[in-house]
């Protein structure tokens, strides 16, 4: 008898809701946002102890996330530009950002210096492949740099810094009121990207295919794996 592939089960919840639940109570807690965007995530794990630090690349993510409040402290900069001292934080993450990172491995070798030896890395990464994949990869192919993410947490496992605590596979619906609003989103991120004529056309094509409706409105599937990594 062949063996069956095992079935992954996807709890359906938001990226920011399964971070801010693996990380509990965030009381006395000093946390780092990599890749913060306009700070969602910073925003949701902010209370008046704890010290939340959200940095991004994008000047325009920054300024929003900065006019939007909420008790964390943001600054413009890459990974490479932090100035904190060695283990200063008791949980460092990426929340859909690694594989942003030209060099996602080196990266993780930063976050390493940065977090205390009781705390832990939280990397949350959109799965390759999922019911997304074949509307966005019009407008940006990132299954590569995805798989090239993935590679780098197998990596720091495998060569024994980290010890993977925890693996929690999530699908979380996104909503969009059309392709144009699909399109307006993908592009507030990168700028640079751009969509010719004809891949509009085939992008609008897998958008139909792939759209459910519910109660609530338009929205495709989009998977996440969230690991979490403590020092070994």
């Amino acid at each position: 008898m062949k063996n069956k592939a095992k079935m992954i089960v996807r709890e359906k919840i938001d990226n920011v809701e399964a971070v801010c639940r693996e990380i509990g109570d965030t009381n006395n807690k000093s946390i780092l946002d990599i890749g913060c965007g306009t700070g969602e995530l910073c925003r949701a794990l902010a209370c008046n102890s704890a010290e939340i630090f959200g940095i991004d690349p994008s000047e325009n993510a920054i300024k929003q996330a900065i006019e939007q409040g909420g008790g964390a402290k943001y600054r413009t900069a890459t990974l490479e530009e932090l100035d904190f001292s060695p283990h200063s934080f008791e949980v460092v993450i990426f929340c859909t950002s690694l594989h942003h990172i030209p060099d996602s491995l080196d990266a993780l070798q930063i976050a390493l210096k940065l977090v205390k030896s009781s705390g832990k890395i939280i990397v949350v990464e959109p799965q390759p492949d999922d019911p997304l994949y074949p509307v966005y990869r019009w407008l940006d192919d990132e299954k590569e740099v995805q798989i090239k993410a993935q590679n780098s947490i197998d990596t720091i496992v495998v060569n024994k810094q980290v010890t993977r605590t925890k693996t929690l596979f999530f699908n979380r619906k996104y909503r969009y009121a059309s392709l144009d609003h699909l399109i307006e989103d993908m592009m507030e991120v990168d700028v640079t990207r751009t969509l010719s004529e004809k891949d509009h056309t085939a992008m609008a094509n897998a958008f139909d295919a792939a759209v459910q409706q519910d109660k609530d409105g338009n929205y495709i599937d989009h998977w996440y794996r969230m690991d979490v990594l403590e020092l070994s």
